[in-house]
C-alpha cells in the first residue's frame, strides 16, 4: 500500500514538473535550482481579458509575464516598498508611455520575456535622461564602453544610449546573449547586466569551491544586485496582481505611438518641433539621443514623432531647403581664439566648424571670417530640458511680461547683470533655472522680463579698464582642466570628439606623451575642456 503510494506521488510531482511555467524557488527552500524552459505564451483566446488588453497596454504586458514567482524574503522586501508608494508605481507606469509600445514589440519579436519590459523601471524609472554615478545613461542604463559594443554612438551631439529604437535594440541583444552565456539563466543574465558577467562568474565558482549551490540566490553578490533581481521580480508579481494590490496602473493604448523620419540633413530640433506642430519638449521627450539644439551635422537624422504629427512635418520639411534648417552667422576670430573655443561660445562643436570653412588644420588666423551653425534664438537642447535648467518660462507657462535677450560678455557674472538691469540675482537665476552659484559662459543667452531697463550707461567708456578678466585669462575663465586615461579602443580623433577639442589641441598639451605612433594605453593625458 505504502509502495503504491509512493508510486503515485512520484508520478505526480513528475507531471507537476512537466509544466511550461518557470517557477523561480523560496531562497529558504531546500532546491533553489531554477529550471528554464521555453515559454509558451498564455492561450489569449481564452482568456476573459483579451478585449482589455487589445486595448490597454499594461492589461497585455499583465497578461503576458510568463515568470511563475514563488515569494522570498528578498522579493517580499521589494514588493512591500512598491505596495506602500502606489503613486511611484503610477508615475512610472505614466512616464512609459511614449516608449512602452515599442519595447513590448520589440521582445516579442525577438521571444524576450515581457517581464523584461519592467526593467527600465528598475534601471531609470523609464527617465531616458537618467544618468548614474558610473556614468550609465538612457532608458537601460548603459556605461559608455558596453554602450559603443552594441552600436550606440556617442559624441558631443548625440548619445545613443539615450536614444529609444537604438538603447532598446541594444538592451534586447545584450540581455539575450547574457542569457545564452549563462545557459538560459534568467537570473543570471539579469544580475549580469547589473554587476557585469565576470563578477556573477567569479561568485559561482566561489560557491563550486566551498560545495554550495550555484544558482542567483546563494551567489555572494554586491548588495546593489542581491536586490536588483528580486526588484524586478516584485514588479511582475505587482503587476501581474495590481487589483489584489489596488495598484492603478496608467492606461496606454495599445497602438503604435511614434513614428520616424529621416530629414537627409541636419535640422534645427526648435524648427523641427514647429514643422511638427509640437513643443521643444515633446520633441527631446521623443529624441533623448540628440543632445544638443540640432541632430549631428553627421547623422543621424532620425527625428521621431508621434503617429499624429507625421503628415503635418513631411509636408512642411519638404518646403524647407536643407540650407535653411539651420541658421548661420559670420564670426571674425579675435587673438587668442582656438577652434574649441569658439565651438564652446556658439554652442557647436570644433569639428563641424572646421569641415565647413574647409579648414586643413586646426589652427585659426586672427581676422578671419568663420561661417558658424547657430541655433534659432529660442532653441534649447535636450539635455538642458532633461536638468531642467535654460528653459524660457513660456514653456512652464509662465508670464513674467516682456522678454529680452541678453548674451552673456567676458567678466559676466549673475550679481554684475543683477545690477546693472536692476533685478536681483535671485529673480535672474529663477528665470533662468541656474544656480545662483553657476559661472557663465561668454556667449550664453541669459532671459530678462518685464522691460528692465539698465542704469544709466549712456556715457560710452572709450577704453576699457583693466580687470581680472583680462583677454589674456578669458579662456581659462571658461574651461576646466581634465585628466583623461587613454582607454581600450581609444584614439584621438575619439577623445577630441568626446571633449569637443581638437586634435591639435590634444597634441599641443601632450607634446611629451604624445611623440610615438600609437597612443599607449593608460597613457594621462591633460585636457582643457568646457566647463558647461
Amino acid at each position: 500500500m505504502i509502495r503504491n503510494i509512493i508510486i503515485l506521488l512520484s508520478v505526480f510531482f513528475l507531471f507537476s514538473c512537466s509544466s511550461n511555467d518557470t517557477v523561480l524557488s523560496d531562497d529558504n527552500s531546500e532546491n533553489n535550482n531554477i529550471t528554464y524552459k521555453k515559454y509558451s505564451r498564455k492561450n489569449i483566446q481564452n482568456n476573459k481579458n483579451t478585449d482589455k488588453y487589445k486595448q490597454d497596454l499594461w492589461s497585455k504586458v499583465q497578461n503576458n509575464l510568463e515568470w511563475n514567482v514563488a515569494l522570498n524574503s528578498r522579493i517580499n522586501k521589494e514588493l512591500n516598498w512598491f505596495i506602500n508608494n502606489p503613486n511611484y508605481i503610477k508615475r512610472v507606469s505614466t512616464r512609459a508611455e511614449p516608449y512602452l509600445y515599442h519595447i513590448v514589440t520589440e521582445l516579442e519579436k525577438n521571444n524576450v520575456p515581457l517581464e523584461i519590459a519592467l526593467l527600465p523601471i528598475v534601471e531609470s524609472a523609464y527617465r531616458p535622461y537618467a544618468y548614474s554615478h558610473a556614468s550609465a545613461s538612457g532608458l537601460w542604463q548603459f556605461i559608455p564602453s558596453t554602450g559603443r559594443i552594441y552600436n550606440m554612438h556617442q559624441n558631443w551631439w548625440y548619445d545613443g544610449r539615450r536614444d529609444i529604437m537604438s538603447s532598446t535594440r541594444g538592451a534586447i541583444e545584450f540581455l539575450t546573449h547574457l542569457k545564452n552565456k549563462f545557459n538560459g539563466d534568467w537570473l543570471k543574465a539579469l544580475a549580469s547586466y547589473n554587476a557585469g558577467a565576470g563578477r556573477i562568474n567569479k561568485a559561482v565558482r566561489k560557491n563550486e569551491r566551498l560545495g554550495l549551490p550555484t544558482d542567483y540566490w546563494h551567489l555572494d553578490l554586491p548588495r546593489e544586485t542581491m536586490a536588483y533581481v528580486p526588484k524586478l521580480l516584485a514588479l511582475a508579481h505587482l503587476i501581474s496582481n495590481a487589483d489584489k494590490y489596488g495598484i492603478k496602473l496608467h492606461k496606454i493604448a495599445n497602438k503604435q505611438h511614434f513614428t520616424h523620419v529621416d530629414t537627409g540633413s541636419q535640422i534645427d530640433l526648435y524648427l523641427a518641433a514647429k514643422l511638427a506642430g509640437l513643443t521643444p519638449k515633446e520633441i527631446y521627450d521623443y529624441n533623448p539621443g540628440y543632445s544638443r539644439w540640432a541632430t549631428p551635422p553627421q547623422g543621424p537624422h532620425r527625428i521621431l514623432l508621434p503617429l499624429s504629427a507625421k503628415q503635418e512635418f513631411v509636408k512642411n520639411v519638404a518646403q524647407v531647403k536643407k540650407s535653411d534648417r539651420v541658421s548661420w552667422m559670420k564670426y571674425k576670430i579675435k587673438a587668442k581664439d582656438t577652434l574649441s573655443v569658439i565651438a564652446m561660445r556658439h554652442n557647436t562643436d570644433a569639428a563641424q566648424i572646421k569641415k565647413i570653412n574647409k579648414l586643413r588644420s586646426d589652427r585659426v588666423r586672427k581676422n578671419r571670417i568663420l561661417l558658424i551653425p547657430r541655433p534659432d534664438k529660442n532653441s534649447i537642447s535636450g539635455v538642458a530640458i532633461a536638468k531642467k535648467i535654460h528653459l524660457p518660462p513660456s514653456y512652464n507657462n509662465r508670464s513674467y511680461g516682456s522678454k529680452k535677450i541678453y548674451r552673456v560678455k567676458s567678466g559676466d557674472s549673475l550679481w554684475r547683470i543683477s545690477k546693472k538691469y536692476k533685478i536681483s540675482v535671485n529673480k535672474l537665476a529663477k528665470w533662468n533655472r541656474i544656480s545662483k552659484k553657476k559661472k557663465l559662459r561668454i556667449g550664453q543667452r541669459l532671459s530678462l522680463y518685464s522691460n528692465y531697463t539698465p542704469k544709466n550707461t549712456t556715457a560710452k567708456r572709450k577704453t576699457k579698464p583693466k580687470t581680472k578678466y583680462s583677454k589674456k585669462t578669458t579662456n581659462k575663465n571658461h574651461t576646466k582642466k581634465v585628466k583623461y586615461s587613454v582607454k581600450k579602443g581609444d584614439s584621438l580623433y575619439a577623445i577630441a570628439s568626446k571633449f569637443n577639442v581638437t586634435i591639435h589641441e590634444i597634441k599641443k598639451w601632450n607634446k611629451p606623451k604624445l611623440s610615438k605612433k600609437y597612443l599607449k594605453l593608460g597613457t594621462k593625458l591633460l585636457l582643457y575642456v568646457a566647463k558647461n
